[in-house]
């Protein structure tokens, strides 16, 4: 199992023994788990600590990872939770064929399934790479979340890791007839690019108003 680390403990949590929501109410986080479908049918986990109001953050693991990306740390310095206390609406994405979105409207990642031009495949919901991700998971995540919040939010920050930051590049590039131009620009739109915004005065990134003033605390749990 991998192991996450508690503040002034020797204590450690296994991942694969603790559900997201059971750790997130642990480390005083609220939680929400939602479900959305890709257009080719891929049925994915995507992970709250909600801040309603405030700017939403997509947050993107790498390759053989899942949402727990984000927390793999103690929890007064991970990433996830660092963030929600600084007052920011926290969004964690979880590509197909990780073990929260092992799931399709009519592919099964455990058997034989039937291909649209009638064959079998044994292999069929597996048939994908990382550029599907950023085509198709990527997009649907992104709308989903802009959906679900505040209307007066446009756009998104998003921050990706490893595999994560590579979807969102092939995202942002038109490439064949799958991402158009202007599917292109419509995401980049999206994605609320802060380098840019502070590229003249590099001034450091600074939590919205309003923020979260919670003390972290010591969280004894059992492995």
């Amino acid at each position: 199992h991998t192991h996450i680390y508690t503040p002034h403990t020797h204590t450690a949590v296994a991942v694969g023994e603790q559900s997201m929501e059971d750790y997130a109410e642990s480390i005083g986080v609220p939680f929400e788990h939602h479900h959305i479908t890709t257009k080719d049918g891929y049925i994915l986990a995507l992970y709250r600590f909600p801040n309603e109001g405030k700017q939403p953050v997509v947050l993107q693991h790498g390759l053989l990872e899942s949402a727990w990306t984000w927390l793999f740390n103690r929890p007064d310095i991970t990433a996830a939770r660092v963030l929600w206390l600084n007052g920011y609406d926290v969004w964690m994405g979880n590509n197909r064929g990780t073990r929260y979105s092992r799931n399709h409207t009519s592919l099964n990642p455990d058997s034989t399934a039937k291909l649209p031009d009638g064959t079998k495949h044994k292999d069929a919901f597996w048939d994908f790479s990382w550029q599907h991700m950023a085509w198709f998971d990527l997009p649907a995540m992104i709308d989903y979340v802009l959906d679900k919040v505040d209307p007066k939010f446009e756009d998104v920050i998003y921050a990706g890791h490893s595999q994560g930051t590579l979807q969102m590049f092939a995202n942002l590039l038109p490439i064949e007839s799958t991402c158009t131009p202007d599917k292109a620009k419509e995401y980049r739109d999206k994605v609320e690019k802060e380098e840019q915004e502070r590229k003249a005065q590099r001034e450091p990134l600074t939590p919205p108003t309003d923020a979260h003033t919670h003390t972290p605390t010591s969280q004894t749990m059992e492995s």
